[in-house]
């Protein structure tokens, strides 16, 4: 089954990572060596961040189950493991944002723009051949309007930048 998932940071409202017990909380020791081996130790540690909330969101978009950043595991190669499941994650960081996309497909399209109250109205109007929606289950579909199928689809935003991500292949 496909997953597909975006995660959204704006950088200028990020909380302070280097108060007490944070990195404990939410990263393994090895996460923590890298972190504090690099060169931005804060884009690693949003980075990071993003890639566990995008494959959390990937891995369980149809489950309760409860983020527990712990349980997954992110390494330098963009690989995230979470109970025996691996899904590679890709992220662009460019100025105040961070944008991390999981996935099990290479067919993504993403759309970036700023988050407003009326975002589904904007993306339908810059994408006339498609159709932002919610499916039965209230999930985001992406509706071709000329072929009729639907794609799978994922939104995120953080303050003031929102993304959406979906599967050029329709749902089988």
């Amino acid at each position: 089954m496909l997953k597909l998932a975006p995660i959204i940071i704006d950088l200028s409202i990020t909380s302070d990572w280097k108060r007490k017990g944070f990195l404990d909380k939410v990263f393994t020791e090895n996460e923590k060596h890298i972190i504090n081996q690099s060169i931005d130790p804060t884009i690693t540690v949003w980075q990071f961040w993003s890639m566990k909330e995008a494959a959390y969101k990937a891995l369980c978009r149809n489950s309760n189950a409860v983020f527990n950043p712990l349980l997954f595991f992110c390494s330098a190669d963009r690989l995230v493991q979470y109970n025996g499941q691996s899904i590679l994650t890709n992220t662009i960081i460019d100025g105040d944002i961070i944008h991390t996309i999981a996935t099990t497909s290479q067919n993504v399209t993403t759309y970036l723009n700023d988050n407003t109250l009326d975002y589904i109205n904007k993306f339908n109007l810059a994408n006339l051949d498609i159709e932002l929606k919610k499916d039965a289950n209230g999930l985001p579909v992406i509706l071709d309007k000329v072929t009729g199928e639907t794609h799978i689809a994922s939104i995120s935003h953080h303050n003031r930048f929102l993304g959406v991500v979906y599967n050029k292949k329709p749902c089988s």
